[in-house]
């Protein structure tokens, strides 16, 4: 029954948040800070947050399943909260720089294509945030740490998650495991990369490299924590950076 509610579930956030930026196509020109909107930001958050304590209720209650048979086989103690809170700080610390730093080289390098072969790219959206007031750029921060947070979330963690829940991954072995477990994050990776299309071919580019090293990251420290905070700062940066070199 339970599958069966999961499985309802993700086919109406499929249709609802998956599907439909698959569609949107880039019209070329300039994309401003007025472009992104609060509102549908902080609904997108919200349901973001919904199915983050839903998948960390499930997983609580496999992990527990999984401890209380380990222990009646080996009696084996499992790791202390202290010591699971350090590593997880630790992890943090490590991979929000190194992932950030990743996504900002790799923008240059792609904005460096854009503007010596600006023809391979003819449908590139450029954005730009000038003259925007403190007020506008408060709320475009807040609109940037809200939409994130939905990726991270929805790319990330439930998507990739779903897939391997629902094509029993983890119960397959060896080559077959590999190949399956491949092909399905691909599958997440180039979802997401399509969802950029209104950005154009180069921010389908983008995209698809930044879902590669967001989603190594949520492998790396098993938490959208990390990668969420990256993502904000990139974002913001790259809005900074389209401030400063946008005419005013």
């Amino acid at each position: 029954m339970k599958k069966t509610l999961l499985v309802l579930e993700f086919i109406l956030i499929f249709l609802v948040l998956l599907l439909p930026p698959v569609f949107v196509k880039s019209s070329g020109g300039i994309i401003s800070a007025a472009d992104f909107s609060l509102r549908p930001a902080l609904v997108e958050a919200l349901i973001a947050l919904v199915l983050l304590l839903q998948n960390r209720s499930l997983a609580r209650g496999e992990k527990s399943r999984e401890e209380h048979g380990a222990a009646a086989e080996a009696g084996a103690d499992g790791e202390s909260p202290g010591a699971g809170r350090f590593r997880r700080m630790v992890s943090f610390m490590r991979w929000t720089p190194l992932t950030l730093g990743i996504l900002l080289i790799q923008y240059a390098v792609l904005e460096a294509l854009y503007v010596f072969f600006p023809g391979i790219m003819p449908d590139a959206m450029e954005l730009s945030a000038a003259g925007g007031s403190p007020a506008a750029w408060a709320r475009l921060m807040v609109t940037f740490l809200c939409a994130s947070f939905f990726e991270e979330v929805l790319y990330r963690e439930y998507l990739p998650g779903s897939l391997m829940f629902f094509f029993n991954a983890g119960a397959a072995s060896g080559r077959k495991k590999a190949v399956l477990r491949l092909v399905l994050e691909l599958a997440g990776i180039v979802i997401f990369a399509l969802a950029h299309r209104y950005l154009g071919v180069l921010g389908v580019i983008n995209a698809l490299i930044s879902a590669v090293v967001l989603r190594t990251c949520y492998l790396r420290t098993g938490s959208v924590f990390a990668g969420w905070t990256a993502h904000f700062l990139y974002n913001a940066s790259v809005m900074v950076f389209a401030s400063l070199v946008s005419p005013a």
